[in-house]
């Protein structure tokens, strides 16, 4: 079981109405396929992943684990030992300034 916050699940759905907005369905589903990946991945080892994506040493400090999956940077901690998603973030996006930090 993996759970995800509710900014996390804000951020998933921000994703999704942009694709259907933009008629990618495409993207949606390889979207979809991605966070289904990456929770594969924290399931199977929870406590693998990297402390920050590539480059933003910065956001190690929040304590998150991250995993790049296609475009996406996916971060969770584990919370009285389950796996939390915190934030679904596009590999684009400025990620110190729109990493969720007080949603836990």
């Amino acid at each position: 079981m993996v759970g995800i916050t509710e900014g996390a699940a804000e951020q998933r759905d921000n994703f999704l109405r942009y694709y259907k907005k933009f008629d990618r369905p495409q993207a949606g589903q390889r979207f979809l396929k991605s966070i289904r990946d990456a929770v594969s991945s924290i399931q199977q080892n929870p406590t693998s992943g990297r402390t920050h994506p590539n480059t933003y040493p910065e956001v190690e400090a929040y304590g998150y684990l991250w995993i790049k999956v296609h475009i996406y940077w996916i971060s969770w901690r584990i919370i009285d030992g389950i796996p939390v998603i915190t934030n679904v973030l596009w590999d684009r996006a400025d990620i110190p300034n729109v990493t969720i930090t007080d949603d836990i």
